[in-house]
């Protein structure tokens, strides 16, 4: 659950904090994650192939701290 405003969707965490994310044109997505103080970009020629970017980038982000 979480919300959308200003063309960034709100991410809800179980820890009551939120993540942000923009969702572009054929798959092109940027993730912000204020807690960990970083941002992940996809630059997408085609949005095929995965369903779920928003956990694939919240993943990359959680590992690379």
């Amino acid at each position: 659950i979480g919300y959308y405003k200003y063309q960034w969707w709100g991410r809800l965490k179980p820890d009551g904090s939120y993540d942000f994310m923009a969702i572009g044109h054929l798959g092109q997505r940027i993730y912000v994650s204020p807690q960990y103080r970083a941002v992940a970009v996809r630059f997408g020629i085609s949005d095929e192939g995965v369903d779920a970017w928003e956990e694939v980038l919240a993943s990359v982000i959680t590992k690379v701290q």
